[in-house]
């Protein structure tokens, strides 16, 4: 025995002997009563203490008792009517213990399942999977899951099973104190959650069906209504004629401007939903990045002009002038991207950066595509949502942009199909403004700040690999110029 344990102990008895005394003393029998007690006054006097003592011990005892039968009775219920079952497994594979809730699964009493071993109770075609992985809680007693099938009343339902072995269970099972190895098992009833994985995974499998439909549905109508409007496109361009007077010109245009505007409408429609339904791939060729920009020039010149916006593209003096990739897909972005910068920027400029770096294996580098504008920008919002299908800043009934809101979707997606990124930053219009107003006042007064404050960026990064080994030289150019 330790010194700390016999001091404790002595502490302990100094005290019991200590309250042994104040009974006694409380009853008049304390030694000092007497004035001169003799030997045998002394010794009875320390047999009542002692017997007084006994009577302390038993008291607390006793109390110690009724703590510990009322916390085994606590426990008891606990174990009987947790919302799992409970179960005692002996390393044979026989229940010695259970709990009310695990026959209740089962709709058996307690005296129906103790004693027998635990695969009875499972489906045929799981015993011989639960027999495999309980020889294997043993082998690695560390803390597993199953999920088998058991039987009641005749029907089948899934629990799922974790286990824990255990050495030195105190149960007494055939008159023995413990059993050397045994595995406590908890087991829940999981009908519930595979009805719930069913439903979802069926109500998957529906929302997909349709969305297939819904696909198909719009790939035909594109096509169904892009005939007839390739038809009617033809039927306005025979009509116009040199002799037309300027209502009937002004009447003319409108109708061929709307016409263009639906064709737009349907091929956007269209591209989103071949990209959905995996039906667009790539075809990977070698191009001209030279090209790839003249046909931005080429193409939106005549737009900016119209509107009196200038379009300057910035290529990188060291870009490869020709490259490995989808060329058309790659068009595809950056026309959908101009195209909006120039829609969404009433005065000021759109500015085309074309540059590159090195890629992530030696034979790629990747394109980077950065359109900025002046226009009306986005609130922080706005971004979150810009490259969602369908979506529009501007919801009125009289809108002043044109668009159904699937230019950015569509960008997404193919620089989701070309394995590239996109980002996307701007701030509003108001605030570009301000902050430009701040730039002038920081200014020199005899030299102002030119130019329009950037409103919106959209960066695109392609990987493509190397065509043949030259290089471009590009500079900034003004393709057009306005107001």
């Amino acid at each position: 025995m330790s010194k700390q344990k016999a001091y404790r102990e002595g502490d302990q008895t100094s005290d019991l002997r200590r309250l042994a005394e104040e009974h006694l003393a409380s009853h008049g029998q304390h030694p000092g009563a007497v004035a001169h007690p003799s030997n045998e006054a002394r010794l009875i006097h320390d047999l009542r203490v002692h017997q007084v003592e006994l009577e302390l011990q038993n008291e607390e005892l006793r109390e110690t008792q009724k703590h510990l039968e009322a916390a085994r009775d606590s426990y008891a219920r606990l174990f009987q009517q947790a919302p799992v079952g409970y179960l005692i497994v002996e390393d044979n594979g026989v229940v010695l213990q259970v709990n009310a809730t695990f026959c209740t699964m089962l709709g058996l009493s307690i005296n129906d399942v103790v004693g027998k071993p635990l695969s009875d109770f499972l489906e045929q075609e799981d015993r011989g999977i639960f027999l495999g992985r309980f020889k294997a809680f043993f082998k690695n007693p560390e803390g597993k899951t199953m999920e088998v099938r058991m039987h009641r009343d005749g029907e089948t339902f899934p629990v799922r099973m974790r286990g824990r072995v255990e050495d030195k269970i105190p149960v007494k099972p055939a008159g023995r104190k413990t059993i050397e190895n045994g595995l406590f098992l908890t087991v829940s009833d999981i009908t519930e959650q595979k009805q719930a994985e069913t439903a979802l995974r069926r109500a998957k499998e529906q929302a997909e069906a349709a969305n297939r439909i819904k696909t198909d549905f719009l790939m035909n109508m594109s096509h169904e209504l892009r005939t007839p409007l390739n038809g009617l496109l033809g039927m306005l361009g025979l009509l116009d004629q040199p002799e037309m007077d300027a209502d009937q010109n002004k009447l003319l245009t409108m109708a061929v401007n709307s016409a263009n505007r639906l064709s737009r409408v349907l091929t956007d429609i269209l591209d989103l939903t071949e990209i959905e339904s995996g039906r667009v791939t790539l075809n990977t060729r070698p191009f001209s990045t030279i090209q790839l920009t003249e046909s931005i020039r080429d193409l939106f010149a005549p737009v900016f002009q119209e509107k009196g916006l200038r379009l300057r593209i910035n290529t990188a003096q060291d870009l490869p002038n020709t490259a490995i990739g989808d060329d058309i897909r790659i068009r595809q972005v950056l026309f959908n991207l101009v195209g909006n910068a120039c829609k969404f920027t009433p005065s000021g400029e759109v500015t085309v950066h074309v540059d590159w770096e090195p890629g992530d294996r030696p034979k790629q580098f990747k394109l980077m595509l950065r359109v900025t504008d002046t226009g009306i920008g986005m609130s922080p919002e706005q971004q979150s949502r810009a490259f969602e299908s369908f979506y529009q800043a501007d919801l009125s009934i009289t809108k002043r942009y044109q668009g159904v809101g699937l230019g950015l979707t569509i960008v997404q997606r193919l620089m989701d199909l070309m394995q590239g990124t996109v980002s996307l930053r701007s701030i509003p219009r108001m605030e570009a403004a301000r902050e430009m107003d701040q730039e002038m006042i920081l200014s020199s007064g005899d030299h102002p700040v030119s130019g329009s404050t950037l409103s919106t960026e959209v960066l695109c990064t392609i990987p493509l690999e190397y065509g043949i080994a030259c290089t471009a030289s590009g500079s900034a150019q003004d393709c057009s110029t306005g107001g």
